[in-house]
């Protein structure tokens, strides 16, 4: 992979962690590879489990890795943003795991921050498993203004594999700096549909088991948020994907506020273990993580029914937070959420124009 110059938006290390974040003493956010060790997998020893937690907050998403020792096999959890942080993660996992085979990935859902880096490992799984909305959802970016600029700048990038064309660029290993700025569309590897397999059974909301896991490793897919969320490690870990942030503000693109309250409520219920969020530090459930996650999607909707139908804006719904959610990261964000379950209170049957609501969004005058 040639070298460029800023490519991955700085280093995680560079980033600052959001003060509203919680945080577990053995379990801080490491810009790194942690191994979890709850006490269910004493009895598991054929299964180790762990999570690749970045600082930051929206882009800097964490990963996953599901390790059988009884087969030498991976699963892998979510990609990162971008090849060079996904790069950093795969180096970290052959340090931490030499010799064993990247065999499964399962992508929680296909926002780009999940699935960017997706090209450096396409060659190596044999299965991908996926909410069947994703396929969907990520042509439909492709099929964008914006998607099919990234499509020719990764025309661009493509004839810069060869040596006499970058040449004209000054010769060597290295994209010049100008040119990095801009081309993003090594993050946007057209995606290998056609690799991605159980979709049957994942779209119908049951259980899939992965044979690597040896009937240990079960994978759901919540349907309304597009979303598949991972148990293992005896059931006491999970994956959540974009389900949960910790110290970051949620965005819903698919259903109503309703259907992110039922999400965390059912979460919340009957389960202890450790939780990995979409974005920021290891949680437990003994913090209440979704406890919390439930008071903000309650307070968004007690903001949308005073409210009526009247303009929001940033600056309003900031003043409209408690300060235990104004505190997280992005909190402006809201507008989003409150966006987003308007047009589906309006019409159930529609879908979230998310570069649209982005522009939307951007437009409104900075805080």
């Amino acid at each position: 992979m040639l070298r460029a110059p800023g490519m991955g938006y700085g280093e995680c290390e560079d980033q600052s962690v959001p003060d509203a974040m919680t945080i577990l003493p053995e379990y801080p956010p490491t810009c790194g590879l942690t191994e979890l060790k709850p006490k269910a997998l004493e009895e598991v020893a054929d299964i180790r489990v762990f999570a690749y937690i970045q600082n930051g907050g929206w882009c800097w998403s964490n990963s996953g890795v599901v390790y059988s020792a009884k087969r030498n096999e991976i699963t892998l959890i979510d990609v990162l943003t971008d090849p060079k942080q996904t790069g950093k993660l795969l180096q970290q996992v052959e340090r931490a795991l030499p010799g064993a085979k990247l065999k499964t990935l399962v992508l929680t859902h296909c926002d780009v921050d999940h699935i960017g880096g997706y090209q450096l490992v396409q060659d190596q799984v044999e299965e991908v498993y996926a909410a069947k909305d994703c396929e969907g959802a990520m042509k439909a970016f492709y099929q964008s203004n914006m998607g099919a600029k990234v499509s020719l700048l990764h025309y661009a990038w493509t004839l810069l594999d060869n040596p006499l064309t970058r040449r004209a660029f000054g010769g060597g290993e290295t994209i010049p700096s100008w040119l990095a700025k801009i081309a993003i569309a090594p993050l946007f590897d057209p995606f290998a549909w056609d690799t991605v397999s159980g979709w049957s059974e994942v779209s119908q909301g049951k259980f899939v088991t992965s044979e690597l896991q040896d009937q240990r490793l079960t994978i759901n897919e919540h349907i309304t948020l597009m979303t598949t969320n991972v148990s293992c490690g005896g059931g006491r870990v999970r994956f959540v994907g974009d389900i949960l942030f910790n110290g970051i503000t949620p965005l819903i693109w698919s259903g109503t506020i309703h259907d992110a309250l039922r999400v965390a409520d059912d979460f919340g219920k009957n389960w202890d273990g450790f939780i990995v969020p979409g974005h920021g530090a290891i949680q437990h459930s003994s913090q209440k993580p979704f406890e919390t996650s439930s008071g903000y999607w309650k307070t968004l909707l007690n903001i949308y029914e005073d409210k009526g139908r009247s303009e929001f804006s940033r600056q309003g719904v900031l003043q409209l937070l408690p300060p235990v959610y104004r505190n997280w990261a992005d909190a402006e964000r809201t507008l989003i959420n409150l966006w987003v379950h308007e047009l589906h209170e309006n019409n159930p049957a529609s879908k979230a124009n998310k570069l649209g609501l982005i522009a939307k969004y951007t437009s409104h005058k900075p805080l």
